[in-house]
């Protein structure tokens, strides 16, 4: 291990193996350092000259003038290699960032490069955990980029390795290390911007640096974990046409770092490969049939519907619109039998006019919620209907916004006793039937706002988190009593809905600005898309369910930072629309 001067700047770089041998040039991800290859710099200096830095920015190294970018990464690179008088094209493997770093250097210094090993590799798709799509979010962002914790990193390196294990204290000691370093969460948070927004990775810059490659053909090997939650190995497809000649291999129970959680079968296949050149590799199956689809294919089959839902009957409320609408249509097109309900007749018709219009079998009730006699009657009704009752989607929920302060009891009360009391008799009425049935599945629907509080929704805040409790407390008792009824919570971020339209407010709130801000600004996920991921969570017997990028990124935000949020969140989220 050593200190250069490139640049008038300060770079670590760890150099190993004969120095005459062939020279590999190994390029960690973002926020990394070279340990992400100890394992391998052990390993193959046995048979090459490895050279493993901290790229400029960082690790241990001084970020260089000028932007953070792409190019400004691969330059800095390039310039390492010039201060160790490295002449000679590096078979280069790039981890992460480190991939379309490698992939960079390619087009601007192609003599610089012999051929790419692009190991989990960014560049090939917009899906990105919400761990990095979060310093997309202003203010919250730069909160996060600057002010780490150990939650924070344990949580980064969690989901960084399939195995949990190897999540170690000396590793989440080292990167809390490098974020102290100085500039580190500036760096990190501009190179994150010019890199993905809160949706993910930018598609222009990809498409412009695979071009530019396209221009420079190199020997490839595309390597991927199949369990990998920082860039799922569904872009290995991507990668796959964009590199047709390349050999290709998918390590089986791997995260993002298959030379550490690999480290011999990973060694042995690079030695094979900057030996022999690529090898092609007709064995391995499309990512597809190895991998889980992630959120961007969720609930998508072959068939246009959802597996696990033919014969089975369930309950919708609040199915007059928004979420409750798209589940019973998703679910009658998966082969269920629906009864739906609602307190608003004319958007319930339309409901069950576009169920009947596929052949769904449909009961259709005017319910207030609140109503527990009425309720109870209607579970035993739908049961005599249908003749049994599989699914309950406690659905139905209203909104108000209001400081505590000026918010009437009564105001407070309704919200309670719609969003909570009216999940408690929904799950208490039908959870006799849903025993009896032997398959029985509860469905709550909560909030992100079950998950962390702001001003003004004391009220929807509080029925939200009462929601989870109780789910969570419910799932428990089941699996303890050992009944035939699974319990899954479902927390959605903005949904595209009427919810902040029909919403009433405190004296003072203007409610049409305040739908529009929520329509406008927050409302991201379609409630096609909520229903999908909340039936898909269903099917695989998930605890918790977090609807949409915001929600997921939120929920991210929460765990790192704890109690610290209500500060953090205190001076951008007056005024949010929930749900």
């Amino acid at each position: 291990m050593r200190l250069l001067t490139v640049d008038d700047r300060a770079v670590r770089v760890q150099t190993a193996g004969d120095r005459e041998s062939t020279p590999l040039l190994l390029l960690h991800g973002i926020s990394r350092s070279l340990e992400d290859w100890s394992e391998q710099v052990q390993r193959l200096s046995r048979r090459f000259y490895v050279i493993a830095p901290d790229q400029p920015g960082f690790g241990f190294s001084a970020r260089r003038d000028g932007p953070a970018d792409l190019a400004a990464l691969a330059d800095g690179v390039a310039g390492i290699l010039a201060e160790l008088g490295e002449t000679r094209p590096c078979h280069v493997i790039g981890n992460s960032l480190g991939g379309a770093v490698a992939m960079q250097l390619l087009a601007s210094h192609p003599d610089r490069v012999a051929s790419l090993t692009l190991v989990n590799s960014a560049g090939f798709g917009a899906e990105v955990t919400p761990l990095l799509r979060m310093l997309s979010l202003p203010g919250l962002g730069r909160y996060a980029a600057t002010h780490s914790t150990a939650a924070g990193a344990r949580l980064m390196e969690r989901r960084i390795f399939a195995d949990p294990a190897l999540a170690t204290p000396e590793r989440i000691a080292h990167a809390l290390r490098i974020a102290a370093q100085p500039d580190t969460g500036t760096f990190l948070l501009e190179i994150a911007n010019h890199l993905g927004t809160t949706r993910g990775v930018r598609p222009q810059w990809r498409a412009e640096l695979l071009a530019s490659v396209a221009a420079h053909p190199r020997p490839t090997l595309l390597i991927w974990g199949d369990r990998d939650r920082i860039l799922p190995a569904t872009h290995l497809e991507a990668a796959r046409r964009h590199f047709p000649a390349a050999q290709v291999h998918l390590f089986t129970d791997t995260g993002h770092m298959p030379q550490i959680e690999r480290p011999d079968e990973f060694a042995d296949l690079v030695t094979a490969f900057v030996d022999n050149g690529p090898t092609r590799s007709a064995s391995v199956p499309p990512v597809t049939a190895k991998v889980e689809h992630n959120r961007a294919t969720v609930g998508h089959d072959r068939s246009g519907c959802m597996e696990g839902f033919a014969g089975k009957v369930a309950v919708v409320t609040g199915a007059g619109s928004g979420i409750g609408q798209a589940l019973a249509v998703e679910l009658g097109r998966s082969g269920a039998s629906v009864a739906i309900s609602d307190v608003d007749t004319e958007g319930l018709a339309v409901t069950e006019e576009r169920l009947k219009a596929i052949g769904v079998p449909v009961k259709a009730d005017r319910l207030d919620v609140t109503e527990r006699e009425a309720f109870e009657l209607y579970a035993d009704a739908v049961k005599e209907h249908f003749g049994k009752v599989n699914q309950i989607y406690n659905n139905a929920g209203i909104a108000f916004s209001g400081d505590i302060e000026v918010s009437s009891y009564k105001d407070i009360e309704r919200v309670m006793d719609v969003d909570y009391w009216g999940v408690v008799n929904g799950t208490k009425s039908f959870l006799p039937h849903l025993i009896a049935s032997g398959d029985g599945h509860v469905v709550n629907v909560s909030s992100v706002f079950g998950l962390f509080s702001v001003p003004g929704q004391a009220a929807y805040n509080s029925a939200k988190f009462a929601v989870r409790g109780f789910t969570e407390a419910l799932r428990q008792e089941m699996a303890l009593a050992k009944h035939p009824v699974k319990v899954t919570c479902v927390h959605p971020g903005g949904i595209k809905t009427a919810i902040a339209r029909n919403a009433t407010a405190a004296e003072g709130i203007d409610v049409a600005e305040m739908a529009k801000a929520f329509d406008t600004k927050l409302a991201k996920t379609s409630p096609e898309k909520a229903a999908k991921i909340i039936l898909e969570a269903v099917r695989k017997d998930r605890a918790r369910v977090l609807v949409g990028a915001d929600a997921k990124v939120l929920d991210v935000i929460i765990r790192i930072t704890g109690s610290g949020y209500q500060r953090l969140f205190s001076s951008v989220a007056k005024g949010l629309i929930p749900k």
